[in-house]
């Protein structure tokens, strides 16, 4: 396995989104609730990503191959106008968890 970190296009919204809504539901919804997560993985719809993803500062995916296996960006908050810029939306495809592929995502943005 080779990962390779690179900038968001397009064409990765789909595999984005299905990763990050399976983690929502089968991950983060033991901590926040079935309903709740299935709230929030329509936020990440193919569409919203498509729509939301391009005016953040920086969207990074994992890549293997040419499967998307993670993403991660950093933008300013949705809930605050502080200026600050934050980590958003890091997701792992579920059959890469604790490979390192979280940790590589957030080099990059620090880089």
């Amino acid at each position: 396995m080779e990962i390779k970190i690179t900038e968001y296009k397009e064409e990765y919204a789909k595999q984005m989104s299905d990763i990050i809504a399976r983690n929502l539901v089968e991950v983060n919804s033991k901590d926040y609730g079935i309903e709740c997560a299935k709230k929030h993985a329509e936020a990440f719809s193919v569409e919203k990503i498509k729509e939301e993803f391009p005016k953040r500062t920086k969207v990074y995916v994992a890549l293997d191959g040419d499967k998307v296996v993670g993403t991660a960006g950093l933008g300013k908050s949705w809930y605050s106008d502080d200026g600050e810029y934050y980590v958003l939306t890091v997701f792992v495809d579920m059959n890469y968890h604790k490979q390192g592929i979280g940790k590589m995502l957030i080099r990059k943005i620090e880089e």
